[in-house]
């Protein structure tokens, strides 16, 4: 009921002032989705059918005072089982006041929002202030607490306070570059009273010309006093052209008190590169992604390969066709790791610039005998359709059914329906 009356009170909210004239920007979509679904196991003993609501609120007030904006995204998530009441949930993902727009001299940020900064990554409850020193530099520093995993409204039970910041410059015209940056990010991260990461990060861009981009990405655990990832992409693309090359180290973020400390984890060196066998004495990941076009956007082909070496060897390899409307595959895999092999599409189709439908599938063959799996075949489907009419552009409609089955799952089925109402009012830019 509070979040039925919170919700009721917020649209009205809305709608009543965008009709004021209010030279206060707004923007906002409004939307309501119900999701039933259907799961058999395979022995046929036993079944469940589920029928959930999820309604929500994006909305965004620009042209405020002091040149401010504020953004907010809530959503209501409940169960048909107990009448939507129990199992009703109220998710805040965003609900932040932001001085300054994008790419301004001077950002403020205050309230529940998405950090993206370096190593300082994911939800907070907290603040951002963001700065340009110079023509090239720039400064950004934050701090807060984790917001819930589960988006509740509510603060952080297990109070993790974090905070940091971000470094960097930027230029062009710095040989041999077109377009260069630099950032050094910095993360301190508690969970309970005790120091959980403390990570400083480094990444590299640079734009050599108009086929060739690198991008490098180090993060360095201060605690454990070793590397967490360090990557360096490397690629090209044109018209009938698009290839890369990767080669890094990839490490997990496990905590002191995880469970998964029990298991012991090499560290794996992973090099993705335009080639398809394994080299080095230490494991290794190579893989080689190449898409070449006859008519450029339009058809083409892909070509891919992955190798694996740890002490044994895996490798997948595969083809797929690329079209207007999206791409069809086949996959192999084979060696130590799983043996693995079927078929797999992606289309999607607009027509009139109202209706676009989309279809993705999968019919996967596999064994792993290392660990006791059998053949087995897993199937996956899901298709929609989603329909904005022209006469009624602020009203949006999206129907998906989606299918899965495996040797322990007979069938699931589920259904997806969505209407969404979007408006603006005043926006100015």
């Amino acid at each position: 009921m509070r979040f039925v009356l919170i919700f009721t009170l917020f649209c009205l909210f809305l709608l009543g002032f965008s009709s004021t004239g209010s030279a206060v920007g707004i923007q906002s979509s409004i939307y309501t989705s119900v999701y039933s679904y259907q799961f058999v196991n395979a022995t046929n003993s036993g079944s469940e059918d589920h029928l959930w609501l999820f309604s929500g609120i994006r909305s965004q007030l620009s042209d405020l005072p002091l040149q401010s904006s504020f953004n907010t995204h809530f959503q209501y998530r409940g169960n048909h089982a107990d009448q939507f009441s129990e199992s009703g949930d109220f998710h805040l993902y965003s609900a932040y006041w932001q001085y300054g727009q994008w790419g301004s001299d001077t950002e403020f940020k205050i309230g529940r929002f998405f950090l993206y900064r370096g190593v300082g990554l994911g939800n907070i409850d907290g603040l951002e202030y963001t700065t340009d020193l110079s023509k090239y530099l720039g400064i950004t520093v934050f701090g807060g607490i984790v917001s819930p995993d589960n988006h509740r409204f509510e603060i952080s039970k297990g109070h993790s306070p974090i905070y940091g910041g971000e470094f960097r410059y930027s230029k062009l015209e710095l040989h041999p570059f077109q377009r260069f940056m630099l950032k050094l990010s910095y993360a301190d991260q508690y969970r309970e009273g005790n120091e959980f990461r403390n990570n400083l990060g480094l990444q590299l861009f640079g734009r050599i010309n108009a086929h060739w981009t690198i991008l490098s990405n180090t993060q360095y655990r201060l605690l454990s006093q070793d590397i967490r990832t360090s990557s360096l992409r490397i690629r090209y693309a044109s018209s009938k052209i698009i290839w890369f090359s990767d080669i890094g180290i990839y490490r997990p973020e496990i905590s002191s008190s995880s469970w998964f400390r029990n298991f012991k984890l090499p560290k794996t060196t992973e090099i993705d590169a335009p080639i398809g066998i394994a080299v080095f004495p230490f494991s290794t990941r190579m893989q080689t992604i190449f898409d070449y076009y006859f008519v450029p956007a339009k058809w083409g082909f892909r070509t891919e390969a992955t190798s694996y070496y740890s002490g044994n060897e895996g490798h997948r390899v595969g083809v797929a066709c690329l079209t207007p409307y999206g791409q069809i595959g086949y996959q192999h895999s084979f060696g130590y790791l799983s043996k693995s092999n079927g078929p797999w599409i992606s289309l999607y189709y607009e027509a009139f610039k109202q209706i676009h439908w989309y279809l993705r599938a999968s019919s996967i063959q596999s064994e792993w005998e290392e660990v006791g799996i059998q053949t087995q075949t897993t199937r996956n489907f899901i298709s929609g359709v989603r329909y904005t009419p022209n006469r009624f552009k602020f009203l949006t409609g999206e129907l998906e059914y989606q299918y899965y089955s495996n040797p322990k799952l007979k069938r699931d089925g589920r259904v997806l329906g969505t209407l969404t109402y979007t408006f603006s009012q005043g926006i100015t830019r």
